[in-house]
């Protein structure tokens, strides 16, 4: 191995280390660290399949796969479980807790968690089964970061934790 390879993974051994004192940080200034309990009342793909059929609200849980901020009040999310993908709207109006809360819990979430959500079924302007949550809740933090040199490996990181069947 060059020199100069061995420096690069250095640094990348460096970086993940730093990301994951970084979230052991920000995990111990929170307050509550894990819900306690979580009911999930189906999978996401059953959700999928029963759409609307599921009833006025539902449960999920599931791995956060991308965070996106439309504004200070509404964050999209993929949830990815079981090989499937849903896509969550989080409404600071919609939700039970107080804009400063939902601000904080927001902000909490990060790429890899593994959150409960219970919500309403609603359908994006695509026409795509979406879940509008009420109540969303952290159930275990992802402290390690899918961080690599190479984005190439970091979507087969992303790939072989959302795949359903593993090729032995």
């Amino acid at each position: 191995m060059g020199s100069t390879q061995k420096e690069k993974r250095k640094a990348l051994i460096s970086r993940k280390s730093s990301l994951l004192e970084d979230r052991l940080k920000a995990v111990a200034a929170g307050e509550n660290q894990y819900a306690h309990t979580f009911s999930v009342e189906m999978s996401i793909p059953d959700f999928i399949k029963r759409g609307y059929c599921v009833g006025p609200e539902t449960s999920l849980a599931g791995r956060i796969m991308n965070k996106r901020k439309s504004s200070s009040k509404l964050l999209f999310y993929d949830l990815h479980g079981q090989g499937s993908k849903v896509q969550i709207m989080a409404n600071a109006s919609e939700s039970t807790l107080s804009f400063d809360d939902f601000s904080k819990l927001h902000s909490r979430v990060k790429h890899g968690d593994i959150v409960g959500i219970i919500g309403i079924p609603t359908k994006t302007k695509k026409g795509e089964l979406m879940i509008l949550s009420r109540e969303f809740s952290l159930l275990s933090y992802c402290l390690y970061a899918n961080t690599s040199e190479y984005e190439n490996q970091k979507r087969r990181v992303d790939d072989f934790i959302t795949r359903v069947q593993s090729s032995m």
